[in-house]
Parts: C-alpha cells; sequence; structure tokens
C-alpha cells in the first residue's frame, strides 16, 4: 500500500523467482513480488523494484504442511485483495502434531489467523 503497487503473494517456483501454481505452499516456500503489469505473474527485477520483495524457504514435511491456493492472492494498490470477487482466500498451516492453523484473507484485504 505505501509504494502503491499491486502485489502478489503465493507459492514459489523451484528457481525461487515466480509463482509456481501449486497448493503447496511448502514445497518451494512462498514469495511476495510486484504484479504492475497485472498478469498474476512476477514483474522482472529493475533497478528500483527488485523482485521479489521476498523469499520464504521451504518448510520440511516432518515440519509443517502449508496448504494455499492455485492461483497468487492479490493486494491491489489500495491494500485490497482481488481474488474471487468477495470470496475469502484460506491458507492452512497443519504442524506435524496435527494441528492446524488458518489465515483468511478477505476481499477488503482485511487478514485474519485462526487457531484451534
Amino acid at each position: 500500500i505505501r509504494l502503491n503497487r499491486r502485489v502478489l503473494v503465493c507459492a514459489s517456483n523451484a528457481a525461487r523467482t515466480d509463482c509456481s501454481g501449486a497448493t503447496n505452499w511448502g514445497t518451494n516456500g512462498w514469495l511476495a513480488c510486484y504484479d504492475e503489469d497485472a498478469n498474476n505473474a512476477c514483474d522482472a527485477s529493475t533497478t528500483t523494484l527488485p523482485n521479489p520483495i521476498r523469499v520464504e524457504n521451504t518448510v520440511k514435511a516432518t515440519v509443517a504442511s502449508i496448504t494455499g491456493p492455485a492461483a497468487p492472492v492479490r493486494f491491489n494498490p489500495t491494500g485490497s485483495s482481488g481474488n474471487l470477487g468477495s470470496a475469502t482466500v484460506t491458507i492452512t498451516v497443519t504442524g506435524a502434531s496435527g494441528a492446524t492453523h488458518t489465515v483468511d484473507i478477505a476481499a477488503t484485504g482485511t487478514i485474519k489467523g485462526n487457531r484451534p
């Protein structure tokens, strides 16, 4: 929001440069990147916009599994989420112990974590 730019959050590809289209967000980790051209893919890096913005590491299956949407979660420059109209997007983290936590992202961009 601060930079007034469209941002994607998604499961990372193996090269850790773009979205993979996978629902398992732990295999290659996940990333956040700029998507100025609104094509649901990370833009190329520039000297003023290094991309991706942030890359998170792979999560070992013995620790937890992270399941999210195959499509990137899109945040518009206003902070609203542009995914699926008014639907809520959910990311689920299941620990090795079986405990499940969810993160819900509303169309307004509000993010809410839930624990059992």
